[in-house]
């Protein structure tokens, strides 16, 4: 089992995005209905509370790319695990190990439209 959550969560993001388009969830009350509703809230919790920049002498509001379970924490050290779980992009030996907004944009539209559920 993975230890690492992959920022980006891009299924849970998909699947949360596509549903609130249709008509059937048009009402906040049937799209909270929804087990993936509940998902993606726990996830955006969690990233809300634990996953912003806090790491380091220098602090940002940004969020960090990587959480190791279950301490939901950032990786202190890259390892191989965390660059092959990021192969795909640039400069992957040391992404799990930063905060880079550009690539949290499914994070960002997540937290737009729960906000507007919630």
């Amino acid at each position: 089992m993975n230890t690492l959550i992959k920022r980006g969560a891009w299924g849970l993001v998909a699947l949360t995005m596509g549903a609130a388009i249709p008509s059937a969830f048009a009402d906040k009350a049937a799209f909270q209905e929804d087990p993936l509703f509940h998902r993606a809230v726990r996830y955006a919790d969690a990233m809300l509370e634990r996953g912003r920049d806090r790491y380091g002498p220098i602090q940002s509001p940004a969020f960090v790319s990587t959480l190791e379970l279950p301490a939901l924490t950032m990786p202190e050290t890259v390892s191989a695990t965390t660059t092959q779980l990021y192969a795909e992009y640039f400069r992957a030996d040391d992404y799990s190990t930063s905060a880079n907004p550009m690539y949290h944009i499914d994070l960002y539209q997540l937290l737009f439209v729960l906000s507007d559920l919630t």
